[in-house]
């Protein structure tokens, strides 16, 4: 059993690291609520930042994307070392750190907005898979089409004349105008070099 291979990751592991995050998000909620009553929120306004800033880290997380994780990670950071900093005098609230934080709340409501945008819903993760995905329209169109509008077809037990031929390979053409010239000799029950030979002939 190797350990990096993802399917080796035990279940509570999966489960517990949602037990982190949420107790992680809890201890800093107290920091990122002072911050804000340091810079001037009345404090019944105060906890909306880290209640703001807890969903902006659970969906990235949820998300999985990276680069929002790697945000919300920093913000937290950055807020939790600026408390400190001025609950210890350090630093005072100058209207420079006033503006930073100001716009922490506009900057997760962007974020937030585009992971909801972009995340996968319950449809599409039940939906056809990617490999089927990647190849969407013509043998899907084909077969609904030959189950719409049936196309002649024949045996190919005798030899058709080449005006037959062609005759046969205009009726697939016109019933299913995405089949290729493949579709039209495998229908017709030729190779694709006679039907090449059929269609150039003069």
């Amino acid at each position: 059993m190797r350990v990096s291979d993802a399917t080796t990751v035990p279940i509570s592991v999966a489960r517990l690291r949602w037990v982190a995050l949420t107790a992680a998000a809890l201890l800093t909620a107290y920091g990122e609520f002072e911050l804000a009553t340091l810079v001037g929120f009345t404090p019944w306004l105060a906890w909306l930042l880290p209640i703001a800033m807890d969903v902006y880290a659970y969906c990235a997380f949820a998300a999985r994307r990276r680069v929002d994780v790697l945000a919300a990670l920093g913000l937290m950071i950055v807020c939790q070392a600026l408390a400190h900093l001025l609950a210890a005098g350090i630093i005072t609230p100058h209207w420079g750190l006033v503006v930073a934080v100001s716009a922490v709340a506009p900057i997760i409501c962007w974020r937030v907005h585009h992971l909801g945008d972009h995340a996968p819903t319950r449809a599409d993760l039940t939906s056809t898979p990617p490999a089927a995905a990647a190849l969407p329209h013509a043998p899907q169109r084909q077969a609904d089409k030959r189950t719409d509008s049936p196309a002649p077809t024949a045996a190919p037990a005798r030899r058709r004349p080449i005006a037959e031929t062609r005759q046969l390979a205009a009726q697939l053409t016109a019933a299913q105008p995405d089949i290729t010239r493949e579709g039209i000799a495998a229908e017709l029950g030729i190779t694709p070099r006679r039907l090449r030979a059929v269609l150039n002939a003069a």
